[in-house]
């Protein structure tokens, strides 16, 4: 592939080098167009929403875009072969490896509550008991290190496990768990997704103390 970019590129190739100044130019454009309405995006908003809180995301992803913008210009008026694919090849190459790293903090929410349920471990006791939802109980196995814990309301990829004779008992519908609740005062903890807490409220009782990961992440409460 390289031999084959570097001979359309040679100066004596039949102006085949336009369709490589045509592909930089667009992408040239298409990091500058993502760069502007990346910083309108975060220091606008759009009716409220800002893809990151923190600065240093800001600035690590504008730099990032910045520096695929110069590489396409660099590429795009350089005269050597090796070095206008050099500086194509490498323009969005920082994005690459941080990219992991700056998931906006929405995606994060919803994606990754391992951060959150790590924070809230250490108020784990032996003796409590865990409630989750379906979306968080897999979750709450693992990273709280139980295998113990209830399923409130459809347990998705749990479905299969809670049908066996033994764990028909873990699965609860609301007024079971709220039963469990009052039979278990100060050592229920649920754990769920907020959109699904805020549909249980008025059927769960008053909470003793509530901690939430962002509006669309999870909470994490004690009765």
């Amino acid at each position: 592939m390289t031999a084959g970019l570097l001979r359309v590129l040679r100066p004596d190739g039949y102006g085949q080098s336009k369709l490589f100044q045509a592909g930089v130019v667009i992408n040239g454009l298409l990091s500058a167009l993502v760069l502007i309405a990346f910083v309108a995006l975060q220091f606008f908003s759009f009716h409220g929403f800002r893809p990151y809180s923190e600065t240093w995301q800001v600035m690590v992803i504008a730099c990032g875009l910045l520096f695929s913008l110069v590489c396409c210009w660099y590429s795009y008026r350089g005269k050597k072969a090796a070095a206008k694919i050099v500086a194509t090849g490498i323009a969005l190459l920082p994005l690459y490896f941080m990219a992991h790293h700056l998931l906006p903090e929405a995606t994060t929410e919803v994606k990754t509550p391992g951060p959150f349920l790590t924070k809230n471990r250490a108020s784990v006791m032996p003796d409590d008991i865990i409630i989750a939802d379906g979306d968080s109980a897999g979750a709450g196995a693992w990273y709280l290190r139980r295998d113990n814990i209830y399923v409130l309301g459809y347990p998705g990829e749990m479905s299969y496990g809670l049908s066996y004779p033994d764990a028909k008992a873990r699965r609860l519908d609301l007024a079971s768990a709220a039963a469990l609740i009052e039979k278990n005062p100060g050592k229920a903890i649920l754990i769920a997704r907020v959109r699904s807490y805020e549909a249980w409220r008025d059927k769960l009782p008053p909470p003793l103390s509530q901690e939430q990961d962002g509006k669309r992440g999870y909470v994490f409460i004690r009765f």
